[in-house]
């Protein structure tokens, strides 16, 4: 990889731990809502409606910042022009702030990268909780129609006036940052990749993994390499064993495989088979990657495998783990027994008694 791009990685990865360091805000004014659109041109064009209300029935004082925005962003709060940090939230209050600015979008090797910092700081603490609803859509350029990779899972992807566009609408969760990263290359292609099974019982077991891959731009696309990465302390390379390669200079192994063309349209799936050495869960594919001439072009996304475990699976005779009998009845049937065994105790001595009344009885006799 490209080393501008990897230190650009590197320092997108840090910026939440950086940010982690911050103490969390204790008062009670939240965001409730965040709506945004991210136009994409030249620069990325964002616009965003907050909303954030007071949960008590005291006044309270605050200082805000919007800590992703642009120096020259223009903040309007309930339509006047919003120029203090410090605001007066009266008791149940809500207030709505709308906010215009440009954000410069970074260029290293062909990949453009965008990041979309929404959060708040409240008396410069970190806002703890989740807000109400987030909807947030971004546009693309013209000539481009997909992305290289998100950080967040979008809800769904249309065109508008002929431009692709993303969104996301959830409820109930952290305001994070967005990261985007698309091609300039005009290469329009997807990945993916999917296990036979999205939980093995043992860490030690086989996983058989099918890589899709398919041209959805309109011509043809030659020389692209799919890459997947793994360290050799978590996993063991099983097969095609030609297909994988110990990197030299990092602890490593990869997976590669090169595909001389796509059509347009086309679509063409490879495999490879792979064996987790940690019992740690779940397990973790990291995204495999395609490279046209050492220039990234798309990611496909992580991939999660549960370790359910021996005793999970039904049928070995073990009432163990989650098992119960409404669950798994050929393995607890034992369950089903002892837990009426007072009752079946009770029954076996009242037979026992009648046994010996009735021998008693003859013996008299």
């Amino acid at each position: 990889m490209n080393k501008n791009l990897t230190f650009v990685l590197l320092i997108l990865c840090m910026i939440p731990l950086v940010n982690s360091q911050v103490e969390f805000y204790s008062g009670d004014i939240y965001v409730d809502s965040l709506h945004s659109v991210i136009d994409i041109q030249n620069k990325a064009n964002i616009s965003s409606d907050y909303v954030l209300k007071n949960k008590n029935n005291n006044e309270e004082k605050i200082n805000l910042t919007f800590i992703g925005i642009a120096k020259n962003a223009s903040i309007a709060l309930d339509d006047f022009p919003f120029n203090n940090k410090e605001i007066i939230f009266g008791p149940n209050e809500i207030k709505k702030f709308h906010i215009e600015y440009l954000s410069e979008i970074t260029d290293s090797n062909n990949i453009k990268i965008l990041r979309f910092e929404p959060n708040i700081l409240l008396n410069n603490a970190e806002n703890p909780e989740k807000i109400s609803s987030y909807c947030v859509k971004l546009i693309l350029p013209n000539e481009i129609k997909s992305v290289v990779s998100f950080n967040k899972d979008y809800d769904f992807v249309n065109n508008e006036e002929k431009r692709t566009t993303y969104h996301w609408n959830k409820n109930n969760v952290y305001l994070t940052p967005l990261n985007v990263m698309w091609n300039n290359l005009k290469i329009n292609l997807s990945v993916n990749q999917k296990p036979d099974s999205n939980s093995i019982i043992d860490f030690n077991q086989l996983i058989n993994v099918t890589i899709t891959i398919k041209n959805t731009g309109n011509k043809k696309i030659d020389n692209l390499v799919l890459s997947a990465y793994f360290i050799p302390a978590l996993f063991e390379a099983v097969s095609p064993l030609n297909d994988f390669n110990q990197l030299s200079d990092y602890d490593m192994i990869i997976w590669n495989k090169n595909v001389d063309s796509l059509e347009k349209e086309e679509i063409k799936k490879f495999y490879y088979s792979i064996i987790s050495k940690t019992n740690k869960t779940p397990i973790q594919l990291n995204p495999v990657s395609v490279r046209i001439n050492g220039s990234l072009i798309a990611f496909s996304e992580e991939i999660e495998i549960d370790i359910v475990g021996q005793e999970e699976k039904c049928g070995n005779w073990k009432c163990e783990g989650k098992e119960n009998y409404s669950s798994c009845p050929i393995d607890c049937i034992s369950e089903k027994i002892f837990s009426n065994m007072p009752l079946f105790i009770g029954i076996i001595l009242l037979i026992c008694v009648l046994v010996v009344f009735i021998i008693v009885m003859k013996l008299k006799k």
